[in-house]
């Protein structure tokens, strides 16, 4: 079984985070457990590349056109159904099986915030 657009969506923003703060320091991950991060955070990419392409299109039709040229969707109704078609979207499987799993243990000492290790416990990125 795949994992869910929206699975795939949200490992991405706990990779592209803890990533960002092994970058700036904040904390240091092992080696092996960067290329982990690194391989699945590739898995994501064109995942993620194309739900945003999904999504930009949705708000294209339901929306209105704004006066820098973005669209924006302000109608009640409108936005029932894009939000619908939206999550409808994000709850298809994608074309990622599944993220190569790391253990909290291989991180080290790291201190993670607990909303991250839960979302990365969640899409399945990090075991026990």
């Amino acid at each position: 079984m795949s994992l869910t657009i929206q699975q795939v969506v949200q490992g991405h923003e706990a990779l592209v985070n803890l990533i960002k703060n092994d970058k700036e320091e904040k904390y240091t991950i092992p080696l092996a457990a960067r290329v982990i991060l690194a391989e699945n955070l590739n898995l994501t990419i064109p995942v993620v590349e194309e739900f945003s392409k999904q999504h930009n299109a949705l708000v294209a039709k339901y929306g209105e056109k704004q006066q820098d040229g973005s669209y924006k969707v302000t109608d009640t109704e409108k936005n029932k159904v894009f939000q619908i078609e939206r999550q409808d979207y994000l709850n298809t499987e994608s074309d990622v099986d599944s993220f190569q799993t790391i253990r909290l243990t291989d991180l080290g000492q790291s201190q993670l915030s607990i909303d991250l290790v839960a979302l990365l416990l969640k899409t399945g990125t990090l075991s026990k």
